[in-house]
């Protein structure tokens, strides 16, 4: 057998092991924050917003993830339940709504209500949810009843963490990079995310 040909059987076997490494690798887990202004990231860009740094801090702990920025400014309880449908298809949501239901004077037990509404809904189709809530807003009642973790909003009373002159009080990139650390341990909680296959290997 000539070079040429042992050349040509050694690159067909490559290609053949790549292509059967691909096809039994899980794909990556598809994570999607759903929320208001704290999950958009008003007043930041978006690789500062915090779904851009749970993502970055995910993948620097092996975990092959894809996170998705659902979030709308101004968004209530009631906007979450009606545009459920947007979320499309994710392994993991993790939901934050109820500081605009509290700005707008909407009882905490319609929060709840609808909130409960959307945690189920998501969970039916199979996503696991992480519920994440605030002072105005505590939906921990509500995670638990679904079997969902809880994460508390906020808490960061230092200027260092808050946008400058912003009378809604909200974070900076600073402040995010706490949100996303925060809320990290119950993602993983969640149980549906795994490490890349070159993490597994070390």
């Amino acid at each position: 057998m000539n070079m040429i040909s042992r050349l040509s059987i050694r690159l067909l076997a490559l290609f053949l092991f790549g292509f059967a490494w691909a096809s039994v690798s899980p794909a990556a887990t598809h994570i999607v924050v759903y929320g208001d202004s704290g999950v958009y990231g008003k007043g930041v860009s978006r690789e500062e917003a915090y779904p851009a740094q749970l993502q970055r801090m995910l993948r620097q702990k092996g975990y092959d993830v894809t996170v998705t920025n659902a979030g709308q400014n101004g968004a209530t309880s009631a906007d979450a339940l009606a545009n459920i449908g947007s979320v499309g298809k994710a392994d993991v949501v993790v939901v934050q709504f109820g500081v605009n239901d509290a700005k707008h004077g909407v009882s905490v037990l319609t929060t709840r209500r609808n909130m409960d509404a959307v945690v189920f809904k998501l969970k039916e189709r199979g996503a696991a949810v992480v519920v994440v809530g605030c002072r105005d807003a505590d939906l921990s009642r509500v995670a638990s009843a679904r079997g969902a973790p809880y994460v508390m909003w906020g808490g960061l009373p230092g200027p260092q963490y808050h946008l400058p002159a912003d009378p809604q009080y909200h974070f900076n990139a600073a402040g995010l990079q706490v949100m996303a650390s925060r809320i990290l341990p119950a993602v993983v909680q969640s149980g549906k995310i795994s490490r890349s296959p070159a993490a597994r290997s070390h």
